[in-house]
């Protein structure tokens, strides 16, 4: 029978043997801590412990976590709001340069941020916004300086669910209270150094004049001006003889320029001398006289003559003398020679009659009342010459819309075949998609879909289908989309920026895509009323 050997033991933590429990070289162990123990030589209990192994290898490094910054979880209230940290629509404060991440659990719901509070994917705010209108997914925004004081959260599809942002500079604290006043420092040693002597001041204003004494009287010197100029005469100035001033006369100012005794004082004008010459008027050009300010009859005759025509003056011409001295009424004016005409009256178109030789041979004689009808109605179908008209046998393109009504016993339209357009986009399936059916009936993404997508079905880019389509029209339209590993949906339907409810084939609504397929989705839009629309849909998988 096996021998079962024991060793002495505790399960209570960190305990360890005293000296009187173990005999030397007797071990013991500590389940709890699992180490053993050995008393020594020296009647010491030590622990037994294994050489350090070798270091092990570096695990492998871990994914980065987010950059610093505030997390938001953001999840739905139905349709009714967004409720973000337990609060609905809350007024949210950013701080610019800081960043944020918004955490959103909302499928069904796309949350964008943007400048004006919509509806729709319009209006974004793109600056420091990643994964923008995400309803499953984190939307990071970090918020730029050049940001305005006020930006709004939405959803795309839902009026209730919308918030504000309130953008910030900066968060500042209350002022701190004032400190304490600090000692008194030691009075500062006085100078013995005088400072510099201040500026002088300015002068005083000059005190007024004092009044002049009284003249004296009697026999002494004469008191002059200050000043005088030079050859001036002088004068008295006052009475008392006693004070003079300069005159501002000069003795040459008094010259005299003529004997006085030799100027006239009576006389008529004839009997004075170097008198003007007062020419006489003249009455006509011929009593001219040859005086420089006049024009003599003889100079006249030179502006008047053909000699002159090559002067700035009109000459008399010739021709018109010559066609005044023709004799006779009728003809026509012929010009022979230089200043020279006569009256031509054979070479020119007295009368005439005119008449048609050949309309009676033309085909257009024979046009009948009844033609000249068919002529007027077809001519109030349009121009002919603009429009052309529509053979059977040519390719003809129609970009108007063409209506064929048939009858209660004919059909509309009977083909062979017709071609629809198809365009194929090398894009993924993602965000929202704008489908405009006036340019293809099939749309086709051939790039794997790399998220949800809502689906936009609209004219043209300018033209809303509420206005192409009238009420009881409809149109059909197919869009495929490539699917990866990883499979996405068609989460939400519109018709011109507008959510619709579609009726899904089955009578249940797509929740997940089909991986590693080509999924193909076919709408029948009717519509019901103004902007009103009913939309049938499937979705077929393809592989």
């Amino acid at each position: 029978m096996p021998v079962k050997i024991q060793l002495k033991r505790s399960s209570v933590p960190a305990k360890v043997p005293s000296a009187s429990q173990l005999d030397v070289g007797e071990l013991a162990v500590n389940l709890a801590d699992r180490k053993f123990y050995i008393k020594d030589a020296s009647n010491n209990v030590v622990p037994i412990s294994g050489e350090t192994g070798a270091t092990g290898p570096i695990g492998l490094k871990g994914d980065s976590g987010i950059a610093g910054g505030l997390t938001y979880n953001v999840v739905n209230s139905g349709s009714s709001a967004y409720t973000v940290e337990g609060n609905a629509n809350p007024t949210l404060i950013l701080i610019k340069g800081f960043t944020y991440y918004f955490k959103v659990n909302a499928a069904g719901h796309p949350f964008f941020i943007k400048t004006i509070s919509s509806l729709g994917t319009v209006n974004p705010f793109t600056t420091g916004v990643t994964n923008n209108g995400a309803d499953v997914g984190t939307v990071t925004f970090t918020v730029p300086f050049s940001a305005p004081s006020t930006l709004y959260y939405n959803c795309q599809y839902h009026a209730g669910m919308a918030g504000v942002f309130n953008i910030i500079e900066s968060i500042q604290g209350p002022v701190g209270p004032v400190g304490a006043t600090g000692a008194t420092g030691a009075t500062g040693a006085v100078s013995t150094v005088p400072g510099p002597t201040g500026a002088i001041g300015p002068a005083g204003p000059t005190g007024a004049t004092g009044a002049t004494g009284a003249a004296g009287s009697g026999t002494g010197d004469i008191i002059g001006p200050a000043s005088a100029v030079a050859n001036n005469l002088a004068t008295f100035d006052g009475t008392t003889g006693k004070l003079i001033k300069d005159s501002g006369s000069k003795t040459s100012d008094f010259a005299l320029t003529a004997s006085l005794s030799t100027v006239a004082t009576s006389g008529a004008y004839a009997d004075l001398s170097g008198k003007p010459t007062i020419p006489t008027v003249p009455t006509v050009v011929s009593a001219f006289t040859n005086d420089s300010a006049y024009i003599t009859s003889a100079a006249l005759s030179t502006y008047l003559t053909t000699a002159s025509a090559s002067t700035t003056y009109q000459p008399l011409d010739g021709d018109l003398t010559s066609i005044a001295g023709l004799t006779g009424t009728t003809g026509f004016l012929k010009k022979t020679a230089a200043n020279t005409f006569t009256l031509d009256t054979a070479t020119y178109l007295t009368s005439f009659t005119e008449a048609d030789p050949v309309y009676s041979a033309s085909a257009a004689a024979g046009v009948t009342t009844t033609k000249l009808g068919y002529w007027d109605t077809a001519y109030g179908w349009g121009n002919h010459g603009v429009a052309g008209y529509v053979l059977p046998t040519s390719n003809n393109s129609f970009t108007g819309t063409q209506s064929f009504v048939g009858g209660s016993t004919k059909l509309a339209v009977a083909t062979v075949n017709i071609a629809e357009n198809a365009s194929i986009i090398a894009t993924a399936s993602t965000g929202v998609i704008d489908y405009n059916v006036t340019s293809q009936s099939v749309l086709y993404y051939t790039t794997n879909a790399t998220g949800n997508w809502t689906i936009n079905f609209r004219a043209s880019t300018g033209t809303s289908l509420n206005t192409a389509l009238s009420i009881g029209q409809t149109i059909t339209v197919v869009f495929l989309a490539e699917q990866g590993g990883t499979a996405y949906y068609n989460s939400a339907v519109q018709v011109d920026g507008t959510a619709v409810t579609p009726k899904w084939q089955g009578g249940t609504a797509p929740t997940a895509g089909n991986a590693t397929s080509l999924d193909v989705y076919t709408y029948t839009i009717i519509k019901t009323g103004n902007a009103a629309f009913t939309v049938l849909a499937s979705l077929t998988k393809f592989k």
